[in-house]
């Protein structure tokens, strides 16, 4: 298992308001293996006043997952096709 800790989400601090109420991002993950691996965590949120709460996000499985063996050897970052 590896974790994960850090300051921010990929390196920024989103700030929700009313006219911002959500924040979304994208990020990747080197597997070590090829059958393909779950994410969760908690994710610590800081209001206004100082208050902190944590976050919870559920087990779930990466997207896009595409395993080692299948990657085209002239281009290591697209898969082959079907």
């Amino acid at each position: 298992m590896h974790r994960l800790n850090g300051h921010g989400a990929i390196g920024r601090l989103p700030e929700l308001t009313a006219d911002r109420p959500a924040f979304q991002f994208s990020s990747n993950v080197d597997l070590p293996q090829s059958k393909g691996g779950n994410m969760w965590g908690t994710f610590k949120m800081e209001r206004e006043n100082g208050q902190t709460f944590d976050v919870t996000l559920p087990v779930s499985q990466p997207s896009g997952f595409v395993s080692a063996d299948r990657l085209s050897p002239s281009s290591p970052s697209t898969p082959p096709p079907p």
